[in-house]
């Protein structure tokens, strides 16, 4: 159901609501990125 809805928008919307979703997504996965980064740190830390 929100497949279909972000391909309707994906479809209908303009170049900017095409690139603020592409953002979005890009800026998810950086900081989904940088949490598990931390806290690998965090427990490499813990452990020496």
């Amino acid at each position: 159901m929100v497949g279909a809805g972000v391909k309707l928008i994906w479809f209908t919307g303009s170049g900017i609501l095409r690139f603020f979703f592409c953002i979005m997504k890009l800026i998810q996965q950086y900081i989904y990125n940088k949490t598990r980064i931390f806290y690998a740190c965090f427990i490499s830390g813990m452990v020496e």
